[in-house]
């Protein structure tokens, strides 16, 4: 009798346990599936960001690429400005004049760090990857800032009171004709033309754009 009771408490026992190391691993199983689930939604906010991260550098590539052109158009008209017609030149002035500004968007991959999931990308060498896309772009937003704002004052030393008087006007297209047929004015288009190279903006688009395509390779 004895004997029976202390089997079946042993069974039982055994029963508990094997309980309690079912139902763990189960949950760990089910935690598991959850966190993976979350590290792939969180990859996907990361991949978009980066997608729209890149377009805006792409336009922004654009951009240097038009005002390269406005200073070339503007430089080889300038023995003829005055048959230009007004609209060309108040183009041409409106993208040489005006101050653009790229900024760098990082909320996702702010929240994959916060939220503690970047430690659990399984993939080490993706994760490098993401953070160095990141690296890049703002590089790129910060290159890109600092010749617009030294295009910009450019634009202000060259428009000077001695054209505005040499032209008797302070605005309209008498201005703009005589404003960059002036030495500042062509100093200024020369310059423009001299730092608008888009090579250092291309700086890492393949990398960001490898890391876009090696996040979706993934979420296959």
């Amino acid at each position: 009798m004895n004997k029976l009771d202390w089997g079946s408490f042993f069974v039982n026992i055994l029963s508990v346990v094997l309980g309690i190391f079912i139902t763990f691993g189960i949950q760990g199983l089910i935690d598991r599936r959850h966190e993976k689930k979350d590290v792939a939604s969180a990859l996907e906010l990361v991949k978009e960001e980066l997608i729209n991260n890149n377009e805006n550098l792409r336009d922004v590539i654009g951009l240097v690429g038009a005002e390269k052109n406005a200073a070339h158009s503007m430089l080889g008209n300038l023995g003829n400005l005055k048959k230009c017609d007004y609209d060309s030149v108040a183009t041409w002035n409106t993208v040489l004049g005006s101050e653009y500004f790229f900024t760098v968007t990082d909320d996702a991959l702010e929240l994959l760090k916060s939220s503690s999931l970047f430690q659990k990308i399984n993939d080490k060498s993706l994760a490098l990857n993401i953070i160095k896309a990141y690296d890049y772009l703002e590089a790129n937003s910060k290159a890109f800032n600092s010749h617009e704002q030294y295009k910009v004052s450019l634009f202000m030393e060259a428009n000077t009171d001695k054209a505005k008087k040499a032209a008797g006007t302070t605005d309209g297209l008498d201005l703009l004709k005589v404003y960059y047929s002036s030495p500042e004015g062509t100093y200024f288009l020369k310059s423009v033309v001299d730092m608008s190279g888009v090579a250092f903006l291309r700086e890492g688009m393949q990398e960001i754009e490898s890391t876009i395509a090696e996040i979706e390779s993934k979420q296959k």
